[in-house]
């Protein structure tokens, strides 16, 4: 029992520890850094992970589905879990399913911060790994690695066969209540799975919409470089109608309408990507003057 409630712990520590690290700490006002001009491709690595990261994770189904067949009523093996009652049951199940979604939140967070597909992949090894740690645990007790008494208890816990009584099979009196029991473990994935795209859609219309990029910049010209150079360096924000160059957002001087100095990104400038500026213009890319 010790044993796995100290890996459980290190588990949910090691999670936890990662997303304060990721959530809130980032020194800026955005409660996580999004990354900006993310390419498709790696929106569609990003949306599979999660997709995968959920359905993976084997404590959260088993956590649901144990909760709603409830205890056991029937058992085969050793006499211990005989002793076993439903508030033990309960908290396995609660513990499980602690440690499973905060394993698919933080395969999320993760995922919706990496730039590239080798870092989402990365990203979720990475989380898959720490996930696992029971599992290893367990193998570990079954060779012998934490002493004779784990070991015969593991032993123990895999000849254990648990059975449940009929009060999932639906009649006419309870076929909506056993209806759900059956499926609850499904309803409770598909919910959370729905729940997480829903909030990865957000993130991504944010992206392309360029929430997450830096809203105010300040630019300075050297003399010489455009007429009047000092008049416009100054501050710049980004645009209020939204323009949008090469998926990166625009940057309008601020104060002077639509007559100051435009910032934009261009696709081709002598055959590179650059930054450019230029004044009474709505194309950045024409009347280039820096």
């Amino acid at each position: 029992f010790w044993i796995a409630l100290s890996v459980v712990t290190v588990q949910i520590a090691f999670l936890l520890l990662l997303l304060t690290d990721q959530i809130g700490s980032t020194g800026e006002s955005d409660l996580v850094v999004v990354p900006v001009n993310v390419q498709s491709i790696v929106h569609a690595s990003q949306a599979l992970a999660t997709i995968v990261a959920i359905f993976d994770q084997g404590d959260l189904r088993n956590a649901i589905e144990g909760y709603y067949d409830g205890l056991p009523t029937r058992f085969k093996g050793d006499m211990a879990f005989q002793r076993m009652n439903k508030v033990q049951w309960n908290f396995s199940c609660g513990i499980r399913f602690l440690q499973g979604f905060l394993s698919v939140f933080a395969s999320f967070v993760l995922a919706v911060q990496s730039e590239t597909v080798f870092d989402v992949l990365l990203n979720f090894l990475g989380v898959k790994f720490v996930s696992e740690l029971d599992d290893l645990a367990f193998n570990l007790c079954q060779l012998g690695y934490f002493g004779v008494q784990p070991q015969r208890a593991s032993k123990c816990i895999v000849e254990a066969q648990f059975q449940q009584d009929d009060r999932n099979k639906a009649d006419e009196n309870t076929w909506n209540r056993s209806w759900f029991r059956k499926y609850a473990h499904v309803i409770g994935v598909f919910g959370i799975l729905a729940f997480l795209l829903g909030l990865f859609f957000f993130v991504l219309i944010s992206q392309n919409s360029g929430d997450f990029s830096a809203q105010e910049i300040s630019m300075t010209l050297a003399e010489g470089s455009v007429p009047f150079a000092a008049l416009f360096s100054g501050c710049y924000r980004s645009s209020r109608t939204g323009k949008m160059f090469v998926r990166r957002v625009a940057y309008e001087q601020m104060g002077f309408e639509d007559d100051g100095g435009l910032l934009g990104f261009c696709g081709d400038v002598d055959g590179e990507k650059a930054w450019t500026f230029t004044f009474n213009s709505v194309d950045p890319c024409k009347n280039i003057y820096a």
